[in-house]
């Protein structure tokens, strides 16, 4: 009798260590693992998808706005190279004087629709806000 007493005794004990879903430390231990390599992956899975969409902007940048900015660059540096020609026409004492200053700014500007001539995209790429005209 004792020894049946005691070991009802230690079935319920073990009982109440196992809680109420009666599970056992090493179920709950393997089910935490399996939790977090769970979140790992989804974490990882997560971040792969994150890197992808940052790798195509990073693309669409580097692809489309960095040889835009570049040419719009080279446009300026033109534009300011024929304004700075403007004091040369205007001090020009002689007609030789005059044609050289004047051919090279025809120069330049033939220079300048060549950058806007490649920088041009179809119309149907190109946006226009309302209110500006597109020829």
């Amino acid at each position: 009798m004792i020894e049946f007493s005691i070991a009802k005794q230690s079935a319920e004990q073990s009982a109440k260590r196992r809680g109420a879903g009666g599970l056992g430390i090493r179920t709950k231990l393997l089910l935490a693992f399996a939790g977090v390599a769970a979140l790992t992956l989804l974490g990882s899975g997560v971040a792969l998808v994150s890197y992808g969409h940052v790798n195509g902007a990073f693309e669409r940048v580097t692809g489309d706005g960095l040889p835009a900015i570049t040419q719009s660059l080279q446009l300026a540096r033109e534009a300011a190279e024929v304004t700075a020609l403007a004091p040369v026409l205007l001090a020009a004492d002689s007609p030789e004087a005059l044609e050289a200053a004047r051919a090279t700014v025809v120069d330049k500007s033939r220079g300048m629709k060549m950058l806007l001539g490649g920088s041009r995209r179809p119309r149907s790429e190109a946006a226009s806000p309302r209110g500006w005209r597109t020829r």
